[in-house]
């Protein structure tokens, strides 16, 4: 899934800008972003790609064939040619439309969403529309509950590693409970919570739960994240 995108409280917003330029460790031990330049100079950056339903992408050239590999690095500047599969009904993220065939150029991470026919792909027990993002809850072990922005749905996914403030590029790099968000300049692993009162905020020192735009509301209730 894309990042969704937040207006960020300003003490947080400063925290992932610099966690998106030097990295989590580099920040708390008080190291100073690196510049624009040498982000612009990565020698490579990740695709990572994000399969609901039942089909599959691959891609030319090799290294994305999901879902069995669904992300790979590749260098800057490549051309990066995904194909879907199967009953397929479009693209989010990177690609859009509706087409079999798109082409990504890595000039910066990129993420892509690819929907087909035949509900979530990869949810797991119960199924995608059954999972709660913020207890946890409906997907299978080692996976995490998270939103589709696109198809409006909660879905189920690998989960990662990455926890509050860990630099993604998808959601697909975040923790169990947590999903990428950006701020437009960077994007980062924010926790769920349910609005308003965001409980789960607690652990996260200074932080409440807010509302992401698009608005994320399953079953009457409006989900936020903590920032």
């Amino acid at each position: 899934m894309a990042p969704a995108s937040l207006t960020f409280a300003r003490a947080r917003q400063a925290a992932l800008a610099c966690a998106v330029a030097a990295g989590a460790a580099a920040c708390a031990a008080g190291g100073p972003p690196a510049s624009p330049h040498d982000r612009d100079a990565a020698a490579s950056y990740p695709l990572i790609v994000t399969r609901n339903g039942d089909g599959t992408v691959g891609s030319t050239p090799a290294g994305i064939d999901c879902g069995v590999q669904c992300s790979e690095s590749y260098a800057t500047g490549q051309q990066v040619v995904l194909t879907a599969t199967g009953s397929f009904l479009g693209w989010s993220g990177a690609c859009t439309g509706s087409g079999t065939v798109c082409t990504v150029v890595m000039d910066a991470p990129k993420s892509v969403t690819a929907t087909f026919a035949g509900g979530v792909a990869d949810a797991g027990a119960g199924g995608g529309s059954s999972c709660d993002l913020v207890a946890q809850t409906g997907c299978a072990a080692g996976q995490a509950c998270d939103f589709d922005l696109s198809a409006r749905t909660p879905y189920c996914r690998p989960a990662g590693a990455g926890g509050d403030l860990a630099v993604c590029a998808a959601a697909a790099d975040c923790a169990a409970g947590f999903t990428c968000v950006s701020d437009g300049m960077g994007s980062g692993c924010l926790h769920w919570c349910a609005l308003p009162a965001g409980a789960e905020c607690a652990p996260f020192a200074g932080s409440t739960c807010t509302a992401l735009q698009p608005p994320v509301a399953i079953g009457g209730t409006e989900y936020g994240v903590c920032f």
